[in-house]
């Protein structure tokens, strides 16, 4: 397993993600449309963020703005930006906000859990 470290990747990933906390920062921002809650990338699993940035880079994720914002990365971007974002991990029992669609929750909880926090380590090597 690789070791993140938060310097000096964590000032280039802050310089690179400025843009990106420009909706995954803010509290309880939702989507226009369709509207869902845009979900917070800080204290995010580095491991996570960086296949997720993959992902919709190799459009093996469909979401437009994403991919826009990924295609562009390099992967050093990418590994930066995660180390970045990473921080403090996040931690189970926040209470919910608002109510997601119910086939989500349940695809999305198999993984993630009831509080979305997830199992990172059966799912990414």
């Amino acid at each position: 397993m690789r070791r993140w470290r938060r310097r000096p990747r964590c000032q280039r990933g802050k310089q690179i993600g400025y843009t990106c906390l420009g909706c995954h920062g803010i509290e309880d921002y939702k989507n226009v449309y369709p509207t869902y809650s845009v979900p917070k990338l800080v204290g995010q699993h580095p491991e996570y963020l960086v296949a997720a940035l993959k992902g919709y880079r190799g459009k093996d994720r469909a979401h437009g703005t994403m991919y826009a914002q990924a295609s562009s990365l390099s992967d050093q971007d990418i590994e930066d930006l995660a180390a970045y974002l990473a921080g403090v991990p996040l931690a189970a029992g926040a209470p919910t906000v608002g109510t997601a669609p119910t086939k989500v929750v349940e695809l999305c909880s198999a993984c993630h859990g009831r509080d979305g926090v997830g199992i990172i380590g059966t799912i990414l090597p």
